[in-house]
């Protein structure tokens, strides 16, 4: 039985929010499945209560709160059948008939205007991660947004978070059975001294009713001890209620939870964090040295050492305009045609790179050989890998070249060789002081090339690829 204007009956589709117009056609299909049965009035109530039911199962998939059973039945009869049957009746109607049937059947039980600012209940409010999928089925266009498939990851979450309550609700109720029990405890056992005594006591705290029955202690120490063992939040409360039950101890303000360990811990840790901040800041602002960047400019090719700068800052800004004075200075703006350096974004930032500034302050483009330096020892290093193997950790070397450099020793006898020139300066004490281990072997072995001295005799240190 095909209708006159809304057409053919048929299921709403799968993935999407059903219309009004779905929701009839759908209301048409079941009701012809049922065909050779009286026309009554119980046979369309039946049928409205199946398709209510199929509408709340297909919201209950976007996981949105709807009404009532009872409402789904009670709108679908008044704004879809009655609407139907008066609009047929009616010419002037049956034009319009479509369009607004067109509308979504809405069933939300959240109805505000704003779906991310209202006062209404947890339970009736649209979860956040589908109040797009909502907002873009009650529009009136074309409808983009579908209904996937399960979403295991958020069913994970539900699930995870339903078993927290449950667990917070048997704590819960374990804390009440112990505040009930101390009660009557307190009661039997006190006698009349001792209850006027109370009674006193009662009536000084009646301005710190709130803080009754709560653990109001620090717990520094026990927090200490927890993350020294390493023993978990839930394990150390039951532990020390366990201990405290044993010896008569354990009352609501003494009573330990987990989550009450767990903040202890951060608050911990938020100390700990705190002083080595503190200890960090007094070392860089009593130790007299200033942190500067130096950045070394070398000519190519022949690895001609030019000069050293120092940015006022790191940025591309910064360096681009020492890198440009130095060109300047050696007058070679039309000499440069490559800028090589590493691949920090200071450096081959597309906009404020230093490299780009530079090719703008220049007016015409450079090479970019970004990281080629490295080709200098990556060759050596992988030479040397395919022919000894890798590092084995700390340990060191593993193979047999490895192992012959690190059964080497510092102090062995230096043959008798011609000296090289060279450009290394030498370095008052107090810079050589600032300059690492490798830093200085480098330093001393330069100038003990250059001045044909053997180099003084100082602990190497293992040996691995970088040296």
């Amino acid at each position: 039985m095909q209708h006159p204007i809304l057409g053919n009956p048929q299921a709403f589709p799968d993935n999407i929010l059903p219309t009004k117009k779905e929701v009839f056609l759908h209301f048409l299909m079941l009701f012809m499945e049922g065909s050779g049965l009286a026309i009554t009035q119980l046979q369309k109530t039946k049928v409205a209560i199946m398709v209510a039911n199929d509408v709340v199962h297909r919201w209950s998939l976007a996981t949105i709160p709807v009404v009532s059973l009872q409402q789904v039945c009670r709108k679908l009869h008044t704004e879809i059948l009655q609407f139907e049957a008066k609009a047929m009746r009616n010419k002037q109607t049956q034009n319009t008939l479509n369009e607004k049937f067109d509308k979504l059947f809405d069933i939300c039980a959240f109805q505000c205007a704003d779906l991310g600012n209202c006062s209404c209940p947890k339970e009736r409010k649209v979860p956040a991660r589908e109040q797009d999928f909502l907002e873009d089925q009650r529009r009136d266009s074309q409808r983009l947004m579908k209904i996937g498939k399960v979403d295991q990851d958020a069913i994970r979450r539900l699930q995870d978070k339903a078993q927290r309550e449950e667990r917070l609700n048997q704590q819960w109720d374990h804390t009440t059975s112990i505040q009930d029990n101390f009660a009557v405890l307190q009661f039997t056992s006190s006698s009349s001294s001792q209850a006027s005594e109370m009674s006193s006591q009662s009536a000084e705290g009646q301005g710190d009713e709130n803080t009754l029955g709560q653990n109001r202690y620090k717990l520094e120490k026990l927090a200490k001890t927890a993350d020294r063992l390493n023993i978990g939040n839930y394990s150390i409360a039951q532990i020390v209620n366990a201990a405290l039950e044993d010896m008569g101890l354990l009352t609501p303000d003494r009573y330990l939870t987990a989550m009450k360990v767990h903040r202890a811990r951060e608050e911990n840790e938020r100390k700990d964090q705190q002083t080595f901040y503190r200890e960090q800041w007094d070392k860089s602002h009593t130790s007299g040295f200033k942190a500067e960047e130096h950045i070394v400019l070398v000519q190519e090719p022949g690895s001609v050492y030019l000069k050293h700068v120092m940015p006022k800052n790191g940025s591309g800004a910064a360096l681009a305009g020492e890198l440009v004075d130095a060109v300047r200075f050696y007058q070679s703006d039309n000499q440069v045609k490559v800028l090589g350096s590493d691949g920090c974004p200071a450096n081959t930032g597309q906009e404020a790179g230093a490299m780009h500034l530079c090719e703008v302050a220049l007016q015409r483009p450079v090479q970019w050989p970004v990281c080629l330096l490295h080709t200098i020892e990556l060759l050596f290093k992988n030479f040397f890998m395919s022919l000894d193997g890798r590092t084995v950790g700390n340990i060191g070397f593993q193979g047999p070249l490895g192992q012959t450099l690190a059964s080497l020793e510092c102090d062995r006898d230096v043959k008798a060789f011609e000296p090289m020139t060279g450009k290394v300066e030498k370095l008052p004490i107090s810079i050589t002081k600032t300059l690492s281990s490798d830093q200085l072997h480098l330093y001393e072995a330069c100038q003990s090339i250059m001045s044909n001295s053997p180099p003084p005799m100082t602990y190497c240190g293992n040996y691995h690829q970088a040296r």
